[in-house]
């Protein structure tokens, strides 16, 4: 056992190839895309998450590799020799799942990448990414699993660069970032689950306590969305003047979001007012509402909050 774990500087270089490779899978076009949309919707409350998910990444890592070492099997061999066919079976197509739901997001996030970059459609992003992505696997497959490793430590180079850079250029406020790395859940979101459940009452306590939290920490980040969810409890109410306090909550929310800049927060707000005027019959107030913010993307036409306010607006003409 000593003589393979014994080896020098030189030898131990090498063991980075395969390293640098499994970390080419945390920083793929998919992660980043979620990363972002994740970010630009919860700030840095998620910070704790992505620690976590990278210490629970380096077990499973680190009880592979050392299922590797002391059996001198991969996973896979290790599951064939010890496990009967049904159950190989299984994990076998647990397997194929898994590899196509990854490479899917892979594809989905290198063609959104071209697409904002060059502005290709998503289709040829996608075959270009497709096509990326079998010229890497040539290249192992003819070079050499050295040459591979060292192409892929070439690419993951390139995106090192290009994060620290950002780091450098607009660095995060280090404050929430520490902020971020505690556990918190979302308060708001439970709300809107107790609305829907029909728990209005303990809904709006849930929201007015997360109202709260975010005065007295100035977290204010979220005051839009928190009260939008506050007008939609109080619309879900048979209670007398429940939808006149319902708009003042929304105008109160579509103010926060405008003074803000939050234009996703903004759609919402102002697709939840239009709503309420819609029903109120006033169609055309709503519609001059909602159409200016509407207009103003650009993009993702296909997010829930997007078609929500195509199709209100839809209604409205």
């Amino acid at each position: 056992m000593a003589q393979h774990t014994d080896i020098g500087l030189r030898g131990s270089w090498y063991l980075l190839g395969p390293a640098f490779v499994a970390a080419i899978a945390y920083v793929d076009p998919g992660n980043v895309a979620a990363n972002v949309s994740a970010g630009a919707a919860y700030g840095f409350l998620l910070v704790w998450v992505i620690l976590l998910a990278n210490v629970m990444a380096g077990l499973v890592q680190y009880l592979s590799a050392k299922l590797g070492l002391v059996s001198g099997q991969s996973l896979p061999e290790a599951v064939g020799d010890r496990m009967r066919r049904p159950t190989r079976l299984a994990y076998w197509a647990q397997a194929e799942l898994v590899a196509v739901a990854t490479d899917l997001a892979e594809v989905v996030g290198g063609a959104l990448a071209l697409h904002l970059l060059f502005g290709l459609p998503l289709l040829v992003g996608g075959v270009i990414t497709g096509a990326v992505s079998l010229l890497l696997l040539m290249i192992s497959d003819r070079r050499g699993q050295r040459m591979f490793e060292r192409v892929i430590t070439g690419l993951l180079l390139i995106i090192a660069v290009g994060f620290l850079t950002s780091l450098f250029v607009n660095p995060p406020p280090i404050g929430d970032v520490i902020a971020g790395a505690v556990p918190r859940f979302f308060t708001f979101r439970m709300a809107e689950a107790l609305g829907r459940a029909g728990q209005i009452a303990d809904g709006l306590v849930a929201i007015e306590d997360a109202i709260v939290r975010s005065e007295q920490s100035e977290e204010r980040w979220a005051t839009a969305e928190l009260l939008r969810i506050k007008g939609e409890l109080f619309l879900l109410q048979s209670a007398p003047g429940a939808a006149t306090a319902a708009e003042g909550h929304f105008r109160q929310a579509l103010d926060w979001a405008r003074r803000q800049g939050a234009l996703s927060w903004e759609l919402r707000c102002a697709t939840s007012l239009a709503r309420l005027w819609r029903n109120q019959a006033r169609s055309s107030e709503a519609r001059e509402l909602l159409a200016p913010v509407y207009d103003r993307f650009t993009e993702g036409f296909d997010t829930a909050d997007l078609k929500a306010a195509k199709a209100l607006l839809d209604d409205l003409s």
